[in-house]
């Protein structure tokens, strides 16, 4: 009869995503699920991704504009 499995490394290839945002944190959260390929052990990870900063405009069209058309 079987004796169980033979100690091995465990392999494991991407089984589910899931991504949410996370109110607590203020952030979007990817938890990733990995599955063995031979014992089926189940592995997670829990990314973090912050927003970007926010992008200011440097200059406006009216300042633009003063630029292009003055008289220097």
């Amino acid at each position: 009869m079987a004796q169980g499995l033979r100690p091995h490394y465990p392999q494991y290839y991407e089984h589910s995503v899931k991504t949410y945002y996370d109110q607590e944190s203020s952030c979007m959260v990817k938890k990733v699920t990995f599955r063995c390929v031979i014992c089926g052990k189940l592995y997670h990870e829990r990314y973090e991704y912050k927003p970007p900063p926010k992008k200011y405009k440097s200059c406006k069209v009216l300042e633009k504009n003063k630029k292009k058309y003055s008289n220097r």
